[in-house]
């Protein structure tokens, strides 16, 4: 992600990606039906960075990268 500002906010929720990093504030994925997926998620991650997200089917690690790349 090169240069790119996104910020989506909702009171203290934020996601926000700039100049290859991207950061996480606060932020909470549900479902469509409003199952609480994962709360309260804070982290960072730097170009360049390897990340691995693991857990069982259906925590939320796809709808993780779905949200990323909006």
């Amino acid at each position: 992600i090169n240069n790119t500002t996104i910020d989506k906010k909702n009171d203290e929720e934020c996601i926000r990606t700039q100049d290859g990093i991207i950061k996480f504030e606060n932020v909470k994925l549900m479902t469509p039906n409003g199952d609480v997926l994962i709360e309260n998620l804070n982290f960072t991650v730097r170009s360049g960075q390897n990340v691995i997200v693991v857990g069982p089917n259906g925590c939320g690690k796809s709808s993780l990268f779905r949200t990323i790349g909006e």
